[in-house]
């Protein structure tokens, strides 16, 4: 592909997901359809070598079937939490924090996919099987780093909402989204200051890193960076060579 049509499609790729991020609720529906795309086509192949993994003989049909269709049901329950995850992460009253974390989010996906390209082109790599597997873990804790930065709601203000939401009125959806946020912060912020105070700032800040909550978006992290990549990766079809005829002796 020309390098300046790549380029231009990445550039819009990211300001596309940096705006499609804001209507949080649409995006977590094509987070659910390209989830269960990726997923299910794992399932499917992973069934063939799975059994053998398992199980010290020849299994009968039904438990074969019983087993692909259990499988299915996974990638759809897991599809469906990664949909649900970025609503509420962007959702909220806090517009500037939803606009650094769409950021930063835009920004690991981008990184994520010269990854899998650079794994893709060195070695015989099936990137979808990989990158979902071992890549997104990295992503996760790459994003977990890059957002440790953006606070949340005081633990005051945690109170407050709380304390609104039982006494006085129900909250709508954002307050209810800011306040998970600020729950999910300061409950990052206690494990962070007890790893501190137990093994010290050095070790303490790396293990407290490991642990955040925010790790878990590497896996959506990596569905659209396997998204990119299959867009950037389509080569355009050229005429086929013709056959060579042998000249008649």
């Amino acid at each position: 592909m020309n390098p300046f049509k790549s380029a231009a499609i990445l550039v819009g790729y990211f300001f596309g997901l940096l705006i499609l991020i804001h209507f949080s609720r649409f995006f977590g529906l094509i987070t659910f359809c390209v989830s269960l795309s990726v997923l299910g086509r794992l399932e499917y192949e992973k069934n063939a070598h799975e059994l053998s993994f398992y199980c010290r003989g020849e299994l009968p049909a039904a438990f074969k079937t019983w087993f692909r269709y259990y499988g299915l049901a996974e990638a759809f329950v897991r599809s469906a939490i990664f949909g649900v995850l970025p609503i509420f992460l962007f959702s909220g009253t806090g517009a500037e924090r939803i606009f650094w974390l769409a950021f930063l989010f835009s920004c690991c996906v981008v990184i994520g996919y010269f990854g899998l390209r650079f794994v893709q082109r060195r070695a015989r790599i099936d990137v979808t099987r990989w990158g979902y597997v071992r890549f997104s873990v990295l992503l996760g804790l790459l994003f977990s780093v890059l957002s440790s930065g953006i606070s949340g709601i005081p633990l005051t203000d945690v109170a407050w909402q709380a304390g609104k939401s039982k006494w006085w009125r129900a909250l709508n959806f954002d307050e209810i989204a800011e306040l998970l946020y600020g729950l999910m912060y300061q409950v990052n912020s206690f494990i962070s200051g007890t790893l501190h105070t137990i093994l010290g700032d050095f070790i303490g800040g790396l293990l407290s890193l490991l642990i955040s909550t925010n790790i878990v978006y590497g896996f959506i992290i990596v569905l659209y960076s396997l998204l990119l990549l299959r867009i950037l990766s389509r080569e355009p079809q050229h005429a086929k060579a013709p056959i060579p005829v042998r000249p008649i002796a």
